[in-house]
């Protein structure tokens, strides 16, 4: 379901309903060089509210976000992809952990139209 048009990027194995509002949250991610998490809610009449690309600080592995009543947090961890070096050799996998990259969380409001 695309939602009549509106859902426009991926969507992960764990999108979200709010069980008092009815709000369906849903996120995605990409692999080979996007280094933005797609961000997506609609209301229960099933209207876009927001919609909006983050930031993240290299291609990752996100799986899955947590909701509160007013906020999401998206994990920025340090699974990170990169096809490049699967290709040259100097990766055997596709994902790898970066055991020396920091883990970091971004909270923000479920309405907010901007990233920053």
């Amino acid at each position: 379901d695309n939602f009549n048009g509106d859902l426009t990027h991926n969507v992960s194995a764990h999108p979200k309903v709010d069980r008092r509002t009815g709000d369906f949250l849903a996120f995605g991610y990409g692999v080979g060089g996007d280094e933005n998490v797609s961000y997506s809610l609609f209301n229960k009449q099933r209207k876009l509210m927001t919609s909006l690309k983050i930031p993240i600080s290299s291609p990752r592995m996100l799986h899955d976000f947590a909701i509160t009543e007013s906020s999401i947090i998206i994990p920025d961890l340090p699974m990170e992809s990169n096809a490049d070096k699967v290709i040259s050799g100097e990766r055997p996998w596709l994902w790898c952990f970066i055991k020396d990259a920091p883990c970091r969380y971004g909270i923000m409001k479920r309405l907010s139209q901007n990233a920053k």
